[in-house]
């Protein structure tokens, strides 16, 4: 990734020049070259604008794993928009609370998934606030939604595409990419607001770590609703200039076929999906010869697997955007290292403080995990900074770990 990329537009348009007749993405049976993600997402981008959205607006986006999905995050980070990726395995109450969270002002939303008819639900459960009619929404479930629209509904009149580069044009850094959800302790909804340049530099800083470069062809089929499957799986391809390949549904026989049919040579699936696949028929007479040794180990060979826990577990939390730390997932750590974290990522700076007064503790002692860095996010919806962060801007995470003298994270569970 080139330094000067330090926003979404401005990515998209240097994968077009660099990467542009490579698959971007593999998704639901189609493959999206750079060259074409970023002249279909500018056409998106110019019916978004038609459609009123632009620098203020909050775009929630309510669909599976596939092209209109990645078509839609990158049309609306091209206009300044903030993107609101929303689960699409909520019912409508917490869909409802999602949305009033991060002041949703635009969805739009799949007709249906899995048996779920999304829209409908939300009908029943508010009548009126998804009407895709009315010129100004308004309803009292969701005050700061305007419009709901399917993605084919969204309007097609002409917007001169010098607009739509203006806009990109004038995206910062500093500006608002996404929200993402992540739950509190109480199980609240938490939206963590990431802008375009922490959301990059998080992910620039992790992909060494990560083995991803741009010949890497990776399958990661976690939603891209969630924080591995939007950082880990979508920006991270795009910063890469990497392939990526997911679906919404894996299914082990079919997906043993994608991964051959695209050669895919990392496999970052869950844990629970590569034992599926490694527990299947068919799995023992799939090729999968293309996957490098950085991938799961339950879907490589027996002799090419590493030990139990001499890979790192790469440690993230929602609000650093992924992985903060870690060593490369290709090789072994040194034996006396095995089960740990890693180390944290340049530009991250790490704490393990006493938990209850904040102070920092010696190496090898366990507290509390504090996060700084420009990788952190912006903000959390409803809060203050003062409520998220100490009064040296670290962030405290909840989760418990220690730091050896050698500067590798061991990680102890959460807080109780």
């Amino acid at each position: 990734m080139a330094a000067e990329a330090q926003t979404l537009p401005a990515l998209l348009a240097q994968n077009s020049v660099l990467q542009g007749d490579k698959p971007a993405v593999v998704a639901d049976g189609r493959s999206i070259t750079y060259a074409e993600l970023d002249r279909t997402s500018g056409r998106l981008a110019a019916r978004l604008v038609a459609a009123g959205i632009g620098k203020s607006a909050r775009v929630g986006v309510l669909m599976p794993n596939g092209t209109e999905w990645v078509l839609s995050a990158a049309a609306a980070g091209r206009v300044g928009a903030c993107l609101v990726p929303l689960s699409t395995l909520l019912r409508p109450p917490g869909l409802l609370a999602q949305l009033r969270t991060a002041a949703v002002t635009h969805l739009i939303a799949a007709p249906g998934f899995g048996g779920r008819f999304y829209l409908e639900e939300l009908e029943q459960m508010a009548p009126g606030v998804a009407a895709t009619t009315a010129a100004d929404g308004r309803h009292p479930a969701v005050p700061s939604l305007r419009r709901v629209w399917s993605y084919q509904d969204l309007p097609r009149p002409e917007v001169d595409p010098a607009l739509v580069e203006a806009l990109g044009a004038v995206v910062r850094p500093a500006d608002d990419l996404v929200i993402l959800f992540t739950s509190d302790s109480g199980g609240a909804p938490k939206g963590v607001i990431h802008t375009h340049g922490s959301s990059i530099r998080a992910t620039a800083a992790g992909l060494a770590s990560r083995c991803v470069g741009p010949e890497e062809r990776l399958y990661l089929p976690v939603p891209f609703f969630s924080t591995d499957g939007f950082s880990g799986g979508l920006i991270t391809a795009l910063v890469a200039g990497a392939t990526l390949v997911t679906e919404a549904i894996p299914e082990p026989e079919r997906t043993l076929e994608l991964l051959e049919r695209e050669r895919a040579t990392l496999f970052l699936g869950g844990p629970d999906q590569a034992v599926s696949l490694a527990g299947h028929p068919r799995f023992a007479s799939a090729d999968l010869s293309s996957l490098n040794p950085a991938s799961l180990p339950e879907v490589l060979p027996p002799g090419r697997r590493p030990a139990p826990k001499a890979r790192p577990g790469l440690f993230s939390v929602t609000e650093s955007f992924g992985p903060y730390c870690g060593d490369r997932i290709d090789i072994d750590m040194p034996p006396s290292k095995h089960g740990s974290c890693g180390r944290p990522f340049e530009g991250v700076d790490v704490r393990v403080t006493d938990p209850d007064t904040g102070t920092n503790l010696p190496s090898g002692a366990v507290g509390e995990i504090r996060l700084r860095g420009p990788n952190m996010m912006r903000a959390i919806c409803g809060r203050t900074r003062q409520d998220i962060f100490d009064q040296e801007g670290f962030y405290p995470t909840g989760d418990l770990g220690a730091l050896d003298a050698d500067g590798y994270l061991w990680s102890h569970g959460r807080r109780r």
